[in-house]
């Protein structure tokens, strides 16, 4: 079952009536969609297109980011060719009919038209996407991505692979191509491409979609990215200009030379990560299990996984000579990138001496970067993964964070995410801080992700800043939007846990409950606040770990017996803070999985308020994780509940903010559920009289919350601890 659904809009202050349960109309966020339930791609689109909105830009400069540089001559000749032998390189000669998919055919024709005068006049070229050609589509892809009812069916799509007579995978599908005549509806259905693409090929950086508006005539090459979406201006088939920069675009497209260029981490495949070495040491993660993947358009993108040690080698520094340098190439791309990469014969391409003449004065008179067509020594970043398969990934040089006196274990979890640049560092600098204590995953290594060439850095969006001539289109109403700049991050840490909904019964889960909740008390007497309580953030270790417990045992005597073990820990620390920093610009943005948010929280929300997060607000959310998980058990056991059930459930959720005192399902709970509820909304009424701004007041806002933690771990571990060590009462119940 779902996490229970955001509430809607409620009048302020302490009033606990009139609360319907209800889909709140400002959460909804790719991110949340396979917790949603089964959506039409309209209904997607609606929330890409919240999610996006005042986040879709373009910019004059936004070619020279993304695509490398194309000679000016290059362009005309293309021109030029099409100019006289193409009929559509002018719209003159389209469809004069209204309708969308009259437009496929010529589409998918001006845009091949183009790549094959590119290649016919670059034959030296290396590219990342020879072969790559554009057919028009307008039928379903084979997979599901989740949270979606049925395969998504793009316009038309750009591959590498032949896709006439076979249903094609989103890993076959380089580019969608999006008609319409709306730029804003555009924008929010090729998103709804670019999420499948990022969830079935996990290692982009950038996702580009092509978009047409039929009714101008007008082309836009739209970036997007995990802050949002960067275009071209709208270029016009129907002037000179317009034309040539969609030569150029399409044109810079086939000189993406290798898979960083084109916007993929090289450093991970999707099945495994190469980290941070040092030349003479290359060492590859394979990932085991993935426990938690929220692909999003827009925002932190957050991946964990269970990865172990795979291979370690010394580099191998002998030169390696072919005559085939594509071939040799191809084996330093992931295999599901390259399989369908169709490798040139060592022959000699035949082609026109008019054709090649012209391709050489080009390069003669303007040339562009490319690889020679020589062998080259192997770069020393390049190791194999499976040396059955060729793989190869690239690892970069040791950043200045990493520790080279901790040795990784046998198993360890990984995290990749997206941050706030601004925050991009606080993660791994907040472990550190309480390495080893109770509640707390222990950090191995952390670092950002960098470009391995130095020259595609796409692993963090500083480069948006460099975007001239900014402005939002489309989405984007607020002239003062600017995009979030996020980077790329990666953390080891040697905890593997299993999440919480997996515990045995309600006493384990109280137990783990109640441990995480006193590591979220040693980050905030550490200076820190979490601010993403919610059941993915908490997990249960595969055995009891001996931890630091001094802290703990000073600010809460008595309330640990000796030699207590951990059962629980909190994970995650995107959204952290320093609780302190009265300089931070805390309610620029909203923190929190919606579904676990305190309730001070949803209410200033919904009437565009921005109060200042607190420990307070935090600890509410394990009381939406105590039912949450009830309500998961539930579901993995198939048990359902009668409408009568949710009914008495609903109202009493609106009406007292607890569970009846007898309902079947939460029995062993209720003292327990009964009692935080009551912690809760007398601590919610302190800190809106008290502590609105909690700095203000230091001193007394840490007695407040030291109060706090005593009461609802106190009630947790010993006056509602519950006896029950399974779930089988709910069989009965």
């Amino acid at each position: 079952m779902p996490p229970p659904s955001t509430p809607a809009r409620r009048p302020l202050g302490n009033a606990a009536t009139d609360y319907p349960i209800v889909d709140s109309p400002y959460s909804r966020n790719s991110v949340h969609i396979p917790s949603s339930g089964l959506r039409r791609q309209s209904e997607l689109e609606s929330i890409i297109a919240e999610e996006l909105r005042d986040a879709t830009f373009e910019g004059s400069n936004v070619q020279n980011i993304f695509f490398p540089d194309v000679p000016a001559q290059l362009v005309n000749d293309i021109f030029d060719i099409l100019a006289r032998n193409s009929e559509n390189i002018s719209p003159s000669n389209w469809p004069r009919t209204r309708t969308e998919a009259t437009f496929y055919g010529p589409v998918a024709q001006l845009l091949n038209d183009i790549i094959s005068r590119a290649e016919s006049l670059m034959p030296a070229a290396h590219s990342f996407y020879k072969g790559l050609r554009f057919h028009a589509f307008n039928r379903t892809v084979r997979e599901i991505a989740p949270g979606s009812k049925a395969p998504l069916k793009p316009d038309l799509v750009g591959s590498r692979t032949s896709i006439a007579d076979v249903k094609p995978s989103w890993k076959d599908i380089d580019f969608a191509v999006e008609v319409k005549d709306n730029w804003g509806d555009m924008v929010a259905q090729a998103g709804t491409y670019v999420l499948n693409q990022n969830i079935f090929v996990p290692n982009r950086l950038f996702t580009l979609a092509i978009l047409f508006n039929h009714n101008t005539s007008e082309f836009r090459f739209a970036f997007y990215q995990p802050s949002g979406v960067v275009s071209t201006p709208r270029l016009a088939l129907k002037t000179r200009e317009g034309s040539r920069a969609i030569i150029s675009a399409i044109a810079g497209m086939i000189l993406w030379e290798d898979a960083a260029a084109a916007g993929f981490d090289a450093s991970y495949d999707g099945k495994h990560f190469a980290l941070p070495s040092k030349p003479e040491d290359r060492l590859v993660l394979q990932t085991i299990n993935c426990l938690c993947l929220r692909n999003s358009i827009l925002g932190r993108n957050t991946g964990v996984y269970v990865v172990t040690p795979q291979i370690s080698v010394e580099q191998d520094r002998t030169t390696k000579q072919s005559p085939d340098v594509d071939a040799e190439a191809t084996h330093n791309l992931p295999s599901h990138l390259t399989k369908n990469l169709p490798l040139p014969s060592v022959r000699a391409a035949r082609r026109s001496p008019r054709i090649k003449e012209k391709g050489e004065r080009i390069l003669r008179s303007d040339p562009f970067p490319r690889r020679k067509a020589k062998f080259t020594n192997i770069p020393e970043e390049v190791k194999p993964v499976n040396p059955m398969r060729g793989e190869l990934l690239r690892a970069q040089p040791l950043p200045p964070s990493w520790k080279a006196d901790r040795p990784l274990p046998p198993e360890t979890l990984l995290k990749k995410s997206w941050p706030l640049c601004s925050r991009a560092n606080m993660e791994g600098t907040m472990f550190e801080a309480v390495h080893g204590q109770f509640g707390l995953p222990e950090l191995v290594q952390w670092y950002n992700v960098e470009s391995l060439d130095g020259k595609h850095d796409f692993n963090s969006t500083e480069y948006l800043e460099k975007i001239e001539n900014r402005v939002g289109w489309g989405i984007t109403t607020d002239g003062n939007a600017k995009p979030e700049i996020r980077r790329h991050v990666r953390a080891l840490f040697s905890t593997v846990g299993k999440n919480i909904s997996t515990a045995e019964g309600p006493r384990q889960l109280v137990t783990a409950l109640a441990h995480a909740m006193l590591g979220h008390a040693n980050l905030f007497f550490g200076g820190y606040l979490h601010r993403d309580v919610s059941s993915g953030n908490i997990v249960i270790p595969p055995e009891p770990q001996t931890q630091d417990t001094q802290q703990l045992n000073e600010q809460f005597p008595g309330l640990l017996a000796e030699g207590t073990k951990c059962e629980g820990m909190l994970i995650d620390g995107d959204q952290a803070i320093q609780w302190s920093d009265i300089g931070r610009d805390i309610a620029s943005h909203r923190s929190g999985t919606l579904p676990f948010v305190s309730l001070r929280l949803l209410d200033e929300w919904t009437v565009d308020q921005f109060p200042v997060p607190t420990a307070i607000d935090d600890l509410e959310s394990w009381i939406w994780i105590l039912i949450y998980v009830v309500f998961q058990v539930l579901e993995d056991r198939k048990i359902l509940l009668t409408s009568g059930a949710k009914s008495s459930i609903q109202r009493s959720l609106q009406e007292s903010h607890s569970l009846p005192r007898t309902h079947p399902h939460f029995l062993p709970l209720i003292s327990l559920l009964r009692n935080w509820t009551q912690i809760a909304s007398q601590a919610r009424v302190v800190v809106s009289d008290d502590f609105e701004v909690p700095m203000n007041k230091q001193d007394e806002y840490m007695m407040f919350v030291q109060k706090t933690y005593k009461q609802y771990l106190e009630a947790a571990l010993h006056v509602h601890f519950p006896t029950e060590t399974s779930w089988d009462y709910l069989s009965a119940a």
